[in-house]
């Protein structure tokens, strides 16, 4: 058996076999560790993606000069992660091409870094303080494809955007019938930061400040202040895929 055969009785050998096949280089030379986790990156899997990361963990451990044969290549590769890398590395991904669409983004975050319109919001103190030159993108697609750019490590406060993430979790804790009893779902017309209530007696909808302060008052309504807020940043961490 040569460096581009796996044995018959490796799980997932036909899969295995043309994954590797298609990594392959011109002329038949082997991929390294490192075309293959560029690969997988240039994908849009992150190296700190926790569906891969046994994976991840196996090709950090080698070089990534180091050629791989097909039974390397099939060792490093966490059989239970196969499925997932295969989509990645044959475009099956919802964007096949990411490299591409990458290229797109980065090319329209160039043209836009001159635009110096607008100002910091200065109506609360975290937002006051925040440095007017910070610029960044950031996409992450259904598959977990992700991409960004600029200052994407700088911490930024979220907002009204964890009005919907308070909604789910209330959604999720209670069921649509019970939330709905406390909050509405229809457009208030009114600015959101308006303390108004509809003509059952209710905040509008959730992505009011009204609605979002009630969608919060239902997240374990008996428990501690503290484990309240551990619970719904939990829930933040598990959707950012385990990121701090």
């Amino acid at each position: 058996m040569n460096e581009y055969e796996l044995p018959d009785d490796v799980p997932n050998h036909s899969l295995l076999t043309s994954m590797y096949r298609s990594l392959t280089m011109k002329g038949g030379r082997s991929p390294t560790v490192g075309d293959v986790s560029s690969a997988i990156r240039t994908a849009g899997l992150s190296s700190k993606d926790a569906r891969i990361a046994q994976t991840n963990h196996n090709l950090g451990k080698l070089s990534p000069h180091k050629r791989m044969s097909a039974e390397r290549f099939a060792r490093a590769l966490a059989s239970e992660e196969v499925a997932l890398i295969q989509r990645a590395l044959c475009g099956d991904l919802v964007i096949p091409d990411f490299k591409a669409f990458t290229d797109t983004c980065t090319g329209m975050f160039e043209d836009c870094r001159d635009d110096r319109g607008g100002s910091v919001a200065s109506y609360i103190p975290q937002l006051a303080r925040v440095d007017p030159e910070l610029y960044a993108l950031g996409v992450c697609t259904v598959d977990g494809q992700v991409f960004s750019a600029g200052d994407d490590r700088e911490s930024f406060c979220v907002q009204s955007t964890c009005k919907p993430i308070t909604y789910a979790l209330a959604l999720e804790l209670h069921g649509r019938d019970v939330v709905h009893r406390h909050v509405g779902r229809e457009p208030s017309g009114q600015s959101f930061n308006e303390i108004t209530l509809n003509s059952r007696g209710l905040p509008h909808n959730p992505m009011i400040n009204a609605g979002a302060i009630m969608c919060s008052s239902l997240i374990d309504a008996q428990a501690p202040l503290a484990d309240r807020f551990d619970r719904l940043m939990g829930l933040w961490r598990d959707m950012a895929g385990g990121a701090r």
